[in-house]
């Protein structure tokens, strides 16, 4: 009986370091059942009661006060030491991970019910490669079966082990437990196959299940997996139709593959862009219709059923006037057309350059867009600013090479020069210096060209 009290005392005394609520009601429950019992019968004499009262008192708080401060640390705070240890350990030094497996060990010791230290060594097990990491991985799984990182840390081991059938299927259990989880899931699977009917063996039932296949649908984006993408995000939409994120990404994928004459598309364009009409409307009725992603995914639908100048004007009446995005698909399906853009980039300039790279971004972009519609001067005003906010030899070259496209002769060299300047021992930057040059009119500086 004593070694059973003893048992007992020690396990709430284990569990109460790491949820504490627990321990805490225990006393509370033992305090009101002696409450109760000393209302209906005392047997110690009130001044007994009087006394003792404050003496525990005085005794427990500083007891309490030299735990707190002495005692073994929580569950916790050992979790937190252990992961700083583990962040700056050096895989190649035996010695250090010598010592890391003797902490681990201890808290262990001290936390006997907590899957996490267990977890822990099969994952250094692994990437060491100098110790078996299952049985560190099935004494995790006897402390917590429904621990989805466990699961999630087997499915590695399996896989790092060529078990990829029985890797899928951990990483299914992985899903089940830990609900916040799905994009590391599906990354890990991907990594390992990008093969549909293998990928399918993750799914779990239920939400989870729904959550594992909308992330499915967006993380396969190669052109050859568009119909598995499309396939795994109407799955989603069957088990959930009010799920806006798997709406949009059904809208978005459906307007691609039209727009890229993918052959999801390319038999059946009607169809398709009568399916995308539909799940437009679904994700109206789930989302707000003011939101930036119904009105650019309708913009685009208008432009893919031929009524482009319609579609230009539609997005720049309800764009959000936050939204770059909104204004640079109207940039380029006005682009497409032949209509005009200036006014439209000055507003994209506009939005974009709040931040220095998302300004060079958008600059870069319009010089492209305007390159494409030969309009030479204007491609090379945003190419110049991409040289100046970037300060690098490649942007300079290629304001040297709009320049000479519009033989202005004078901006290249000096293009040409600040990008020698920028780089001067490059010798791909004075290769293709040299070779510009050679363009121009008048007898250039020349550069020496090492060999080959």
């Amino acid at each position: 009986f004593i070694g059973l009290l003893v048992l007992l005392a020690q396990n709430l005394l284990d569990l109460a370091f790491s949820v504490p609520g627990v321990f805490i009601a225990v006393c509370t429950l033992a305090g009101g059942l002696r409450g109760s019992a000393s209302r209906e019968e005392s047997r110690l004499p009130s001044r007994f009661h009087r006394v003792i009262s404050p003496a525990l008192i005085a005794t427990g708080i500083p007891i309490a006060g030299l735990a707190l401060l002495f005692g073994h640390p929580s569950g916790l705070r050992s979790q937190q030491n252990v992961a700083q240890e583990l962040n700056q350990l050096d895989p190649t030094n035996s010695e250090q991970r010598k010592a890391f497996f003797a902490t681990l060990r201890r808290s262990m010791e001290r936390h006997p019910g907590d899957p996490y230290f267990a977890r822990v060594g099969a994952l250094v097990s692994l990437n060491g490669r100098d110790r078996e990491p299952l049985p560190w991985i099935a004494h995790a799984l006897r402390l917590s079966p429904q621990d989805g990182r466990t699961h999630l840390l087997l499915a590695h081991i399996l896989a790092d082990r060529g078990v990829l059938h029985q890797a899928l299927l951990e990483l299914r259990l992985a899903a089940t437990y830990a609900k916040d989880l799905p994009s590391i899931i599906v990354s890990s699977a991907t990594q390992w196959t990008r093969d549909t009917e293998k990928l399918a063996r993750i799914v779990p039932e239920g939400e989870a299940g729904v959550v594992v296949l909308t992330e499915l649908a967006r993380v396969l984006n190669r052109d050859e997996e568009w119909d598995a993408s499309i396939a795994f995000v109407r799955k989603a939409l069957a088990l959930d139709p009010s799920l806006s994120v798997a709406q949009g990404l059904l809208t978005e994928r459906l307007l691609s593959a039209l727009e890229k004459r993918l052959p999801t598309c390319d038999q059946n364009p009607s169809d398709c862009a009568s399916e995308a009409s539909q799940a437009l409307a679904s994700l109206q009725r789930v989302s707000s219709p003011d939101s930036p992603q119904v009105i650019i995914a309708h913009g685009r639908l208008l432009a893919l059923t031929g009524k482009r100048k319609q579609a230009v004007e539609y997005l720049v009446e309800h764009c959000p006037a936050e939204t770059p995005a909104c204004i640079s698909r109207a940039i380029s399906i006005s682009a497409d057309e032949g209509l005009p853009l200036q006014s439209l980039a000055e507003s994209f300039v506009s939005l974009s350059c709040a931040d220095h790279d998302k300004c060079i971004e958008a600059h870069r972009w319009l010089g492209r867009i305007f390159s494409g519609q030969k309009q030479w001067g204007t491609a090379l005003v945003h190419f110049r600013n991409v040289a100046q906010l970037e300060s690098t030899a490649q942007g300079w070259i290629q304001v040297a090479r709009v320049a000479l496209r519009m033989s202005n002769h004078v901006e290249a060299r000096h293009a040409l020069k600040q990008a020698v300047a920028l780089d001067p021992g490059g010798v791909e930057t004075r290769r293709t210096v040299a070779e510009l040059e050679s363009q121009l009119p008048e007898a250039p500086v020349r550069y020496p060209v090492p060999g080959p």
